[in-house]
C-alpha cells in the first residue's frame, strides 16, 4: 500500500521520515518514490552514485499544471566544491524513457539545477515524473551528494 514505506509497486518510497535512496534505482523501473504534495512539497534526499555506469532515478507525482525543480547539493547540502564530480539531471516524461531535459553540471562549475528556467519541467499534465542523476565522465570512486525536489 502507498504510504507504508513503499508503494503499491513495492517501490521504496522516501519521505521526511526516510530520506536516504534505497537500491537499486539505476531507473524508471527501480526509481524510489519521493513523496511530494500541496502540503509537504519540499524534501532533501540522500544518494550515492556508486561510481562507473550507476545511476540514480526518483520519481515524483505531480498535479495538472505542475512543475518540478531539483538541485543536486554536496553531501553536506552546501552548493558543489570543484573537487565534485560533474554530474546531469535528466527529467524523463511519464513513460520513464522519453527525455524532456537535461541540465549538465562541470567540474569547479557547481552542480545543476533544474528550474523554472527549464520550461520543459513546468506547465506540466497530471502523472509521475522521473529525475536521473549521473554522472558527465568516468568516474571510478563512489561519492554522497543530496538532492533537493520541490514541487510548484
Amino acid at each position: 500500500m502507498s504510504g507504508d514505506g513503499c508503494d503499491e509497486r513495492c517501490h521504496s518510497e522516501l519521505s521526511a521520515k526516510v530520506t536516504g535512496e534505497v537500491e537499486p534505482n539505476d531507473d524508471c523501473i527501480g526509481a524510489n518514490v519521493v513523496l511530494l504534495d500541496p502540503a509537504a512539497p519540499t524534501l532533501t534526499v540522500h544518494g550515492r552514485l556508486g561510481g562507473r555506469c550507476d545511476f540514480d532515478t526518483y520519481s515524483v507525482r505531480v498535479p495538472a499544471g505542475g512543475a518540478v525543480q531539483a538541485t543536486l547539493l554536496d553531501v553536506t547540502g552546501a552548493a558543489c566544491a570543484p573537487t565534485t564530480p560533474a554530474m546531469s539531471l535528466t527529467f524523463l516524461m511519464p513513460d520513464g524513457h522519453t527525455i524532456a531535459g537535461v541540465v549538465k553540471g562541470s567540474d569547479g562549475a557547481g552542480c545543476p539545477a533544474i528550474g523554472a528556467a527549464q520550461t520543459f519541467a513546468t506547465g506540466l499534465a497530471e502523472g509521475t515524473y522521473y529525475v536521473r542523476i549521473s554522472t558527465n565522465a568516468d568516474v571510478a570512486t563512489a561519492f554522497d551528494y543530496q538532492l533537493q525536489l520541490q514541487l510548484h
